[in-house]
Order: structure tokens, then C-alpha cells, then sequence
């Protein structure tokens, strides 16, 4: 029987199964891959020698300046599957959005369209990971006039936004405060400096100061459920935006990285940006909040007219730089008569230690 291995578990296991991989190396010769071309060229271009595509993605470079990203399923040996798809949306393997994005950033004439291709999982429409993969192909392709979806799987994906609109789904909402979490051995980490924005000294105030915002919050759940049985629908129940904050009718979404450099960074903020944009337009219903500002948040969310994507990290992976967000906010969203609940996306650096915060201008 046929297993699922999260690719994006313990090293160790990972290492394992790749070396007992044989049909990825043999359909990945086979598909003219371009990933050592693409490769070269970014190493070049950012004057970086250390950049690495992932491992169980192809890219394949068409005659028509189109780049074909095909996230393949893959058997071991032993007869494991591995599929990205259904495991974490910011890891390497199923960001799709983030490569996307960067490749035709720095690699226009090779990448100025993209268009996406998938192994589906062989648990599908059961699998809360995947459903949440193609809620992030709808919106991408609807936020990007470059990004299309491949021919063998526009009738499934045509089928998810079907039921997208059949079933009700709801947020959910904080049961009690988030507390200090540190690293096992009592180490910082992403968490504990997360926590530090909120609490530490006058690190709120000058948050506040640089995004313009009322106040700032954090972990913020958004663990989308099929109202009624209350089931998650995608994956991640737990799931929480770092830090947000509002203005007026304006919403600030921030995604936090400390000591963790990735171009997932860019998939995690595209998909919180959507959810929460979703939940404005009423297409996801808002819960009714237990904690105050959550309260707050929702008596207001149905007035906000747009939404601020802010990335927060003390280093970013080398692909990461102002043509990206170039790129990302050149949206069709933004850029139609009607725009509806637009978004912008800027990214920003910083300096922690644990009594002081400074921004890198």
C-alpha cells in the first residue's frame, strides 16, 4: 500500500527517500527540464551562487516564452508517494506562487507567462491540503493575467470552483490570548520575536508608526471550516497571520520570518491576503470573535477597502528584491475599472535583539 510522506518532515527522512527515489530522476530527463539553465542565469543576475530550485519541480522552458511548472508525484523504491501538494504550502516544493512570481521577475524573457501543471493527489478531494492548493491556483490565475492553469487540469480545478460556491465556509476565531513560546532549549525563535512585536517595550509603537496602524495584533486565526459541521477545509486549522493591524477601512496583513530565508514567504502572504479578502466580499462568512479586537475586527471587516501585504524579516532569500514586488503588485485586481478590495505588497527589514527592534531603511 501506498504511503504519503511529508516531504517537508524531519531531514533525516527526507534525505532518506530521495536517495531511494529512482522515477524522479528518469521523468525529469525525460521532460526537458530548464532547471540548471534557469539556474545559471539567476546566480548571474544576483551575483549569488547559492540558489537552488526545488527538487520535485520542474521547469520547462517553451518556445513561446511560456514556463511550464510541473509539481510531479513521486514513487520510491519502496512504493512511497511523495506529493507536495499535500503538505506545507511555504515549503520549497508546492510554493508555487513564490517561483512563479520570482522567475518571471528575473527572468522575463524566458518566463513571461507561466503556466502551472500538477500530479494530483491520489486522496484529492479528501485531502485538505490539496483543497487548499487549488483555492491558490483560482486566485492566482484570477490575480495574475500571465499565470494560467494547464489544459489536463482545468477541469478539476473548474470542478473544486464549483463546489467552492456550493459549500459555506466560515473562519474561525482565538479562544485566548497567544502566549511566549520559545524554541526547544529555551532558544529564540520566530514565535518568541512575534510575540516581542506586540508586547516588548515599545516595539508595538513603532510598528504602529511604520505601517500606520491603530494597534497591532497578533496570530490571528484564519482555519477556514465548512460552516454548519464546523470540519476544516483546509489544511492548517491552526493557522494564523503573524501580525495585523488596522486604519480607518484599511487592513495591514504581516508576514513575520526570523533567521528563515524562502521565497514560501511569498505563497503564505498571497493566501492570508485571499482569505482575508474573501472574508470582506462575504464569499467566507466571518465568525463571531471571542477576544476583543477580534470583535472589533469583525464588526468592521465588511467596510475595509483594501488590504496592505507587508513582509517583515531580518534577511530574505537572495530572489526576493524590488522587482518581485513589482512584479506582485501589477495585478489585474488592482489594475481593473472596478477594483475590488485591492492589494499592495512592500516588504520590510529589521534588526532584533530582545530589548530592541530597528527598521533597515
Amino acid at each position: 500500500m501506498k504511503r504519503n510522506i511529508n516531504i517537508n518532515g524531519e531531514k533525516s527522512q527526507e534525505n532518506t527517500l530521495r536517495r531511494k527515489i529512482s522515477e524522479y530522476a528518469k521523468s525529469k530527463n525525460g521532460s526537458n527540464d530548464s532547471s540548471q539553465e534557469l539556474v545559471a542565469e539567476l546566480c548571474s543576475k544576483t551575483n549569488c551562487r547559492g540558489i537552488k530550485l526545488p527538487q520535485y519541480i520542474s521547469f520547462i522552458l517553451e518556445d513561446d516564452s511560456t514556463l511550464l511548472l510541473y509539481i510531479q508525484e513521486q514513487t520510491a523504491d519502496n512504493g512511497d508517494v511523495i506529493n507536495a501538494l499535500s503538505n506545507n504550502m511555504q515549503g520549497d516544493n508546492a510554493a508555487f506562487e513564490g517561483w512563479a512570481v520570482v522567475l518571471k521577475a528575473w527572468c522575463p524573457d524566458k518566463a513571461s507567462k507561466v503556466r502551472l501543471k500538477w500530479d494530483v493527489p491520489s486522496d484529492g478531494d479528501f485531502n485538505s491540503h490539496y483543497k487548499r492548493f487549488c483555492y491558490r491556483v483560482v486566485k492566482m490565475e484570477k490575480a495574475y493575467d500571465w499565470f494560467s492553469i494547464d489544459d489536463t487540469n482545468r477541469k478539476g480545478i473548474e470542478s473544486f470552483e464549483k463546489k467552492l460556491k456550493e459549500v459555506r465556509l466560515k473562519n474561525n476565531c482565538g479562544n485566548s490570548t497567544p502566549s511566549k513560546k520559545f524554541k526547544h532549549g529555551g532558544g529564540i525563535g520566530e514565535n518568541a520575536v512575534e510575540y516581542d512585536m506586540v508586547h516588548e517595550q515599545d516595539f508595538p509603537h513603532k510598528l504602529c508608526e511604520k505601517y500606520g496602524v491603530d494597534n497591532i495584533f497578533h496570530q490571528l486565526p484564519v482555519g477556514v471550516k465548512t460552516d454548519g459541521d464546523n470540519q476544516s477545509f483546509f489544511a492548517g486549522n491552526k493557522a494564523a497571520i503573524d501580525l495585523w493591524g488596522m486604519k480607518d477601512n484599511e487592513f495591514t496583513i504581516i508576514e513575520l520570518k526570523y533567521q528563515n530565508k524562502m521565497v514560501g514567504i511569498i505563497s503564505e502572504l498571497f493566501f492570508y491576503v485571499n482569505i482575508i479578502r474573501d472574508i470582506i466580499k462575504g464569499d467566507i462568512a466571518a465568525p463571531t470573535g471571542k477576544l476583543p479586537h477580534e470583535k472589533d475586527l469583525y464588526e468592521r471587516i465588511n467596510k475595509m477597502k483594501k488590504i496592505h501585504a507587508r513582509m517583515l524579516a531580518d534577511e530574505y532569500h537572495p530572489l526576493i528584491k524590488e522587482n518581485v514586488f513589482e512584479v506582485l503588485n501589477n495585478s489585474t485586481l488592482n489594475n481593473s475599472t472596478n477594483q475590488d478590495v485591492p492589494i499592495d505588497y512592500k516588504c520590510d527589514t529589521y534588526i532584533y535583539k530582545p530589548s530592541s527592534l530597528e527598521f533597515v531603511q
